[in-house]
């Protein structure tokens, strides 16, 4: 991709880890998805690191890190923090700080990184998509981190 001019978006930190995290870390803060598509939980479940919890910087840059030596450098990294789950507040201002904590871990490590946001509307969000609240693209801006260099690629 390089080698033709073309940045490419490399995979980043949304904060999902695997259910051991919590016997590595005691009291770490991690919620969990319900029963993906109505798969036994051992298989659907999947664990979010709160990304307002200590642990996550330390975690997500880390990640960057491992990510950044093994790979290279990249010009965006893509999070998709609650593909198909739900965050557990839709308060504007605590979606703000998570997308605070998102984008810091990551600047932390590669300051020029872009963070390419990507948002997947689920059928029963459209209300919000219609204009009438989060997280549609005219409240996107407003959550993101002051000074992060943002794209925003919504998919349906």
């Amino acid at each position: 991709m390089r080698s033709l001019g073309m940045m490419p978006v490399a995979p980043g930190f949304g904060g999902h880890v695997p259910e051991g995290i919590t016997r590595v870390f005691p009291g770490i803060s991690v919620t969990t998805s319900s029963g993906w598509g109505n798969f036994n939980s051992t298989y659907s479940d999947v664990y979010l690191l709160e990304p307002t919890d200590s642990h996550y910087q330390m975690i997500g840059q880390r990640f960057y890190s491992m990510y950044i030596k093994e790979f290279g450098s990249f010009g965006a990294f893509n999070m998709d923090t609650y593909n198909e789950m739900d965050p557990k507040s839709t308060d504007l201002g605590y979606l703000k700080q998570v997308n605070e904590a998102v984008y810091g871990a990551m600047a932390a490590v590669a300051p020029e990184a872009i963070y390419v946001m990507r948002t997947l509307p689920r059928i029963e969000w459209w209300w919000w998509w219609l204009g009438l609240g989060w997280p549609g693209m005219t409240t996107t801006t407003a959550l993101a981190a002051d000074g992060a260099r943002l794209s925003v690629c919504e998919a349906l």
